[in-house]
């Protein structure tokens, strides 16, 4: 086992500031304005001028302060931080990597934002105490970059296999406009229907705590669960009812669920389709239920449409918003205009789809694979294992 050292005792700790004048463009004394964002790897697109301000170079790493997102550490970067980010400056740096130092403490996220949760305040804020006492294996500066380059490459891998996902997604996105043309434009001239027309759209049950007391519990879908033509199952929940609600709300495969309500008006509306994967599930109000009438559209075509930019527009045009929350009704939704191509195209384009998705499972379960590895490296380099 290698000797540990605080990271205390080799960085210098310093909270950034709010900056005085901020531009779009970069002006002659401005500098790149590093925020939550640009400390996760986002190219800066502000500027600013303080000649007060706390800089950062490249050899610097910088850690997000506070938020939702305090912990995430950044390396590599140069330019004047915000508020919300503090710098830690090598004091030694002939004896420390600071590729080698980012990766160790980019495997410490967990625990650094959990403990800034765990303060006690509104907004959470990182344990400077905490921060300094973390020890971190002390190896000779020709190791530690042999580790930061086995840890980079790795990561590399999964950065890789993420835009291979993206790429994915743009051309089904594409191969939609190619099949169908713009939704909007209709310059097929494909006929026009309402979504009443095609099938039954049923909103969801009332979450409510009254329903503790109801001796029947089933699986519910929320919000959290549907996001643009994909499902995310790894929270579900479970809901008091009646047989007569469990009758009106449960899921059928196929079913397509569009998001009713949220506090952004470009989330409106996402859609997906539920794939039956869990027995006896319901949906709560929040979703509304769309489930199409035999041969009348196809559940894949009529998702991919509502998520595309066109059925995007028509839905926030369709929406209103109460106390901070955008939503649309069940009424608006039965009176969305839906192009219909031939339902032979549409099922080409549903085979199509189902296809490509195979093609993605994979790609995910080695990016899984490729996570695990990355983060069992980590920790291996974080014990002077690797």
């Amino acid at each position: 086992m290698n000797p540990s050292i605080p990271l205390g005792s080799i960085v210098q700790i310093r909270k950034g500031k709010r900056a005085p004048r901020v531009f779009e463009q970069r002006t002659n004394e401005a500098h790149p304005y590093l925020q939550i964002d640009e400390v996760r790897g986002v190219r800066p697109t502000r500027f600013a001028e303080d000649p007060k301000g706390v800089q950062v170079t490249p050899d610097d790493l910088c850690i997000v302060w506070d938020g939702a997102n305090a912990g995430t550490v950044g390396y590599g970067v140069s330019g004047l931080i915000g508020s919300t980010v503090a710098r830690m400056r090598l004091s030694y740096p002939s004896a420390w990597e600071t590729r080698y130092l980012g990766r160790l403490l980019q495997s410490k996220f967990r625990e650094l934002n959990d403990q800034a949760k765990a303060r006690g305040a509104t907004i959470p804020h990182i344990n400077k105490q905490m921060l300094e006492l973390i020890l971190l294996p002390e190896l000779d500066l020709g190791e530690q970059r042999r580790i930061a380059r086995i840890l980079d490459k790795t990561d590399a891998l999964r950065r890789k296999l993420l835009e291979c996902l993206l790429l994915a997604d743009a051309f089904l996105n594409s191969t939609f406009l190619e099949f169908f043309g713009d939704p909007v434009s209709n310059p097929r001239g494909w006929p026009i229907a309402s979504v009443d027309d095609l099938g039954a759209v049923q909103g969801g049950l009332q979450v409510s705590r009254k329903r503790d007391s109801l001796p029947m519990r089933r699986a519910y879908l929320r919000v959290a669960n549907v996001f643009r033509d994909k499902l995310v199952l790894s929270e579900i929940k479970e809901i008091g009812l009646t047989e007569a609600e469990f009758s009106r709300t449960k899921l059928h495969s196929g079913d397509v669920l569009i998001v009713e309500g949220h506090g952004n008006p470009n989330e409106i509306g996402r859609t997906c389709v539920w794939d039956g994967s869990i027995k006896d599930c319901v949906h709560q109000n929040h979703l509304i239920r769309f489930r199409a009438n035999k041969n009348s559209v196809s559940p894949v075509y009529f998702s991919r449409l509502l998520n595309s930019q066109g059925g995007r527009l028509q839905l926030i045009a369709a929406a209103r918003t109460t106390s901070g929350l955008n939503t649309i009704s069940t009424t608006k939704v039965k009176k969305l205009a839906i192009p219909l191509p031939p339902i032979e195209k549409q099922y080409e384009f549903e085979s199509f789809v189902e296809h490509q998705e195979q093609m993605v499972m994979k790609v995910c379960r080695v990016r899984e694979e490729a996570t695990r590895l990355f983060s069992s490296l980590s920790q291996r380099a974080f014990e002077g294992e690797l």
